[in-house]
Protein backbone atom coordinates (compact mmCIF):
# COMPACT_ATOMS: atom_id res chain seq x y z
CA UNK A 1 0.00 0.00 0.00
CA UNK A 2 1.15 3.69 -0.62
CA UNK A 3 -0.01 7.09 -0.49
CA UNK A 4 0.08 8.74 -4.08
CA UNK A 5 -0.32 12.23 -5.47
CA UNK A 6 -2.68 13.26 -8.15
CA UNK A 7 -0.57 13.91 -10.58
CA UNK A 8 0.93 10.70 -9.50
CA UNK A 9 -2.49 8.60 -9.36
CA UNK A 10 -3.81 9.99 -12.86
CA UNK A 11 -0.64 8.04 -14.45
CA UNK A 12 -1.77 4.57 -12.82
CA UNK A 13 -3.65 2.57 -15.38
CA UNK A 14 -7.57 1.44 -15.41
CA UNK A 15 -8.90 -0.86 -12.95
CA UNK A 16 -5.67 0.22 -9.60
CA UNK A 17 -7.75 -0.68 -6.15
CA UNK A 18 -7.22 2.71 -4.32
CA UNK A 19 -9.16 4.78 -1.70
CA UNK A 20 -9.03 8.64 -1.24
CA UNK A 21 -7.68 10.17 1.65
CA UNK A 22 -9.19 12.76 3.97
CA UNK A 23 -7.58 15.90 5.39
CA UNK A 24 -7.05 13.75 8.70
CA UNK A 25 -4.84 10.63 6.75
CA UNK A 26 -7.86 8.67 7.19
CA UNK A 27 -9.38 6.50 4.37
CA UNK A 28 -12.65 4.80 4.22
CA UNK A 29 -14.22 3.55 1.14
CA UNK A 30 -12.31 1.43 -2.06
CA UNK A 31 -12.88 2.46 -5.26
CA UNK A 32 -11.58 0.98 -8.75
CA UNK A 33 -10.04 3.89 -11.24
CA UNK A 34 -11.13 4.28 -14.75
CA UNK A 35 -9.65 6.22 -17.34
CA UNK A 36 -7.78 9.31 -16.51
CA UNK A 37 -8.81 12.85 -18.20
CA UNK A 38 -7.01 16.29 -18.01
CA UNK A 39 -6.87 16.92 -14.31
CA UNK A 40 -9.69 14.22 -13.49
CA UNK A 41 -10.81 10.86 -13.74
CA UNK A 42 -13.28 8.29 -13.49
CA UNK A 43 -14.22 5.61 -10.66
CA UNK A 44 -16.34 3.18 -9.40
CA UNK A 45 -16.83 2.76 -5.51
CA UNK A 46 -17.12 -0.64 -4.89
CA UNK A 47 -18.41 -0.61 -1.16
CA UNK A 48 -20.62 2.76 -1.11
CA UNK A 49 -23.21 4.12 -3.48
CA UNK A 50 -22.91 1.32 -5.51
CA UNK A 51 -24.20 0.92 -9.03
CA UNK A 52 -28.00 0.41 -9.29
CA UNK A 53 -28.83 -3.20 -9.68
CA UNK A 54 -28.15 -4.44 -12.61
CA UNK A 55 -30.88 -5.06 -15.30
CA UNK A 56 -33.13 -2.93 -13.21
CA UNK A 57 -32.10 0.44 -14.37
CA UNK A 58 -35.25 3.09 -15.22
CA UNK A 59 -36.82 1.75 -11.59
CA UNK A 60 -37.66 4.49 -8.56
CA UNK A 61 -34.74 3.48 -6.37
CA UNK A 62 -36.38 4.10 -3.02
CA UNK A 63 -39.29 2.11 -4.00
CA UNK A 64 -37.51 -0.15 -5.71
CA UNK A 65 -35.65 -1.40 -2.35
CA UNK A 66 -38.94 -0.79 -0.23
CA UNK A 67 -40.07 -3.54 -2.17
CA UNK A 68 -36.67 -5.92 -1.91
CA UNK A 69 -37.15 -5.49 2.02
CA UNK A 70 -41.08 -6.29 1.88
CA UNK A 71 -40.63 -9.06 0.08
CA UNK A 72 -36.46 -10.33 0.62
CA UNK A 73 -35.72 -11.03 -3.19
CA UNK A 74 -31.79 -11.39 -4.12
CA UNK A 75 -30.61 -8.51 -6.39
CA UNK A 76 -27.40 -7.86 -7.62
CA UNK A 77 -25.38 -4.68 -7.67
CA UNK A 78 -24.18 -3.02 -11.03
CA UNK A 79 -20.03 -2.82 -10.64
CA UNK A 80 -19.89 -1.22 -14.22
CA UNK A 81 -21.42 2.13 -13.34
CA UNK A 82 -18.55 4.48 -13.02
CA UNK A 83 -18.98 8.34 -12.53
CA UNK A 84 -16.43 11.10 -12.40
CA UNK A 85 -14.52 12.15 -9.43
CA UNK A 86 -15.07 15.76 -10.17
CA UNK A 87 -14.10 17.27 -7.16
CA UNK A 88 -10.95 18.97 -8.12
CA UNK A 89 -9.47 19.43 -4.82
CA UNK A 90 -6.10 21.31 -3.92
CA UNK A 91 -3.52 18.70 -3.24
CA UNK A 92 -4.94 14.92 -3.24
CA UNK A 93 -4.26 12.21 -2.25
CA UNK A 94 -4.83 8.08 -2.69
CA UNK A 95 -4.50 5.31 -0.90
CA UNK A 96 -3.09 2.91 -3.54
CA UNK A 97 -3.82 -1.35 -3.03
CA UNK A 98 -1.01 -3.42 -4.24
CA UNK A 99 -1.33 -7.39 -4.96
CA UNK A 100 -0.38 -8.24 -1.61
CA UNK A 101 -3.10 -5.82 0.04
CA UNK A 102 -5.87 -6.72 -2.72
CA UNK A 103 -4.76 -10.86 -2.24
CA UNK A 104 -5.79 -9.89 1.84
CA UNK A 105 -8.68 -8.57 0.88
CA UNK A 106 -10.46 -11.20 -0.99
CA UNK A 107 -8.83 -13.38 1.76
CA UNK A 108 -10.68 -11.64 4.50
CA UNK A 109 -13.95 -11.55 2.46
CA UNK A 110 -13.71 -15.23 1.51
CA UNK A 111 -13.06 -16.21 5.37
CA UNK A 112 -15.91 -18.00 6.80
Amino acid sequence: MKIVSKREFLSLPSGTIFSHLNEYNEFNNLFKKGESLDNDFYEQSLIDELGFPAGDSGVDTHHYFEQKIKDGTDFRIDFNCEGRDGLFEKNPQYVIYDKIDIYNLIKAISTK
